[in-house]
């Protein structure tokens, strides 16, 4: 039940505020059996306002001592979970997940999400030849997607934010945003980024799946 309430509230917040989908949601506990007065009120709202619902709504949720939290992030990490289970137990298609997180990074303009977004133009870059994560095959489409989420909760997990515009130091195992510093030669003076521990220009960019995977698996050595 906690999955099917952090899925509602997780698509609540994603921008389709219907609050229908209470309404259906308690019509189906009372076909499985699981009543209170509640949600039996909340199951015949079908004409009511969206306040009403919503109201009846957090009704039953503090009926069955379910507790959301405050936070978007905090509720998106639940909606995640909650995601990942779907996909794995075949009730939702990853591709179908993967477009409607990338909704937050459009509509919400947040950094956090950002990593969809690459992903999902990988994915469209597949159909001409490349793609800018050296991971991602047409073959592994939807294990890349799962592997996307689980990345992001882990970045929650470790406290790194915007892992997308990260870069990897080649040389000295650096994890940091790179810093456009200018570069000079006997001839010209060039614009590059470097690392900013080592100055090093040898990094990996975190467009790339595969990079963020690297990241995550090195942040507290290099921390």
């Amino acid at each position: 039940i906690k999955r099917e309430v952090f899925y509602l509230i997780g698509r609540y917040m994603l921008g389709n505020p219907d609050c229908q989908q209470y309404v259906d949601w308690a019509v189906s506990l009372l076909q499985r059996g699981i009543e209170n007065e509640n949600i039996i009120i909340l199951a015949g709202l079908d004409r009511a306002r969206w306040e009403e619902k919503q109201e009846y709504f957090e009704k039953v949720l503090e009926d069955l001592s379910i507790l959301v939290p405050n936070g978007f992030d905090d509720v998106m990490e639940l909606f995640f979970e909650t995601l990942i289970w779907k996909i794995r137990s075949g009730e939702f298609e990853a591709i179908e997940a993967l477009d409607l997180v990338c909704d937050i990074g459009y509509s919400h303009d947040d950094e956090n999400y950002r990593q969809f977004i690459y992903l999902s133009e990988d994915l469209d870059l597949l159909d001409e030849g490349y793609s800018f994560s050296t991971n991602i095959t047409k073959d592994n489409i939807d294990e890349c997607i799962l592997c996307e989420f689980k990345l992001w909760l882990k970045a929650k997990e470790k406290g790194i934010n915007d892992i997308a515009r990260l870069a990897y130091c080649q040389k000295c195992g650096h994890i940091a945003k790179p810093e456009l510093k200018i570069k000079k030669n006997f001839f010209s003076s060039v614009n590059q980024y470097c690392c900013t521990e080592c100055n090093s220009t040898s990094l990996l960019y975190a467009c790339d799946q595969a990079v963020r995977i690297k990241i995550i698996e090195n942040w507290e050595i290099d921390k």
